[in-house]
């Protein structure tokens, strides 16, 4: 058969955990055809010699929600390896939004991840909508990368319940069932999953901690029920990171088994470092977990590398710093000097 592209003499790490061994990878049409000592040449040849040809790297957690409209190219992270992205993570996505809505969700990317407004708001090419009307302008885009990304439950509430989503206590069971509505129908859209934070440091632009932060576990039990009844779906959540206790994390990590059982992806805590902290046994948790789940569903497993969300057709839904604030960090570092 003929080859598209072979890329000769690296050292070729597989992603399964093997060493890396020095081969040619032959490449034909959209797929790897061949790995060894290749004879036939190909359309393309590269001379990878002396440099490693690996899979590419997933990043699962990023902001590019804005950015992938004016930069679908998704730089910087296509400059090292990185071949696809997971958006929405921390509870924030632009969609579902009314039109209404939806220059206070940037705002609010804006205050928790120090994207600068007005950049996102000059490149916007969302007019609001559904999540599958956020997923149909993305398809519309000349990406350089594969795309997936998170219903945020920040724009979830904000759908749901207006100016009340920043509330704390009890959420109304009518809120409720209108905040699963919209998850399943983002989900039904394509979307990979949910994600929430639970960090006080993620505040909106007038200092309030953003929608769902002290969302009660019913509420997060409800959601987490919609990606057990459509049988896909990765909950996502952000702990309270600024907290250096393993037994509060120990506790948030018990709490979250019982609302998604498709497990989770889960930000591990970095507290400053004058908080030493022994995280090991919240690590040896987590891993505890993910093992258990992985022996009870192991489909699911294997489902995050070689699949997205399918439609119905049967085709994937995979989506082929505030200046004040890094003048503090400046003012900072001399100080420590």
């Amino acid at each position: 058969m003929g080859y598209d592209i072979v890329i000769r003499g690296g050292r070729v790490i597989d992603g399964t955990g093997a060493a890396a061994i020095e081969a040619d990878v032959a490449i034909a049409g959209q797929r790897v055809a061949a790995i060894g000592s290749i004879a036939e040449s190909g359309r393309r040849e590269i001379d990878a010699t002396g440099r490693f040809v690996t899979p590419g790297f997933i990043d699962i957690h990023t902001h590019l929600d804005a950015q992938i409209m004016w930069d679908p190219q998704v730089t910087s992270p296509c400059w090292h390896g990185i071949t696809t992205v997971v958006m929405g993570n921390c509870g924030l996505s632009l969609a579902p939004a009314a039109p209404e809505d939806l220059e206070q969700l940037i705002h609010i990317l804006e205050s928790v991840e120090d994207i600068p407004g007005p950049a996102m708001l000059a490149g916007n090419r969302f007019g609001g909508g559904s999540f599958g009307d956020y997923l149909d302008m993305l398809d519309g885009l000349p990406k350089g990368l594969n795309v997936a990304a998170m219903v945020g439950h920040v724009a979830v509430r904000v759908q749901a319940m207006g100016e009340r989503s920043f509330d704390s206590g009890p959420t109304p069971e009518q809120d409720v069932a209108k905040m699963c509505k919209l998850v399943r129908d983002g989900i039904d859209s394509g979307a990979f999953g949910f994600s929430t934070s639970r960090s006080l440091l993620h505040t909106a632009p007038d200092g309030r901690h953003i929608p769902g932060t002290h969302a009660e576990t019913d509420e997060l039990m409800a959601i987490g029920r919609v990606l057990e009844d459509v049988g896909r779906g990765i909950f996502g959540s952000v702990p309270a990171v600024e907290v250096g206790d393993p037994a509060l994390h120990r506790k948030e990590i018990d709490r979250l088994e019982g609302v998604a059982r498709r497990f989770l992806s889960y930000a591990r805590p970095t507290p400053p470092e004058r908080r030493a902290i022994q995280l090991s046994a919240v690590v040896s948790r987590t891993v505890e977990l993910i093992e258990a789940q992985a022996r009870e569903h192991p489909e699911q497993y294997l489902w995050i590398h070689r699949r997205f969300k399918t439609r119905p057709t049967g085709e994937p839904k995979l989506y082929p710093q505030k200046p004040g604030r890094r003048k503090k960090t400046s003012r900072a570092s001399k100080q420590a000097d």
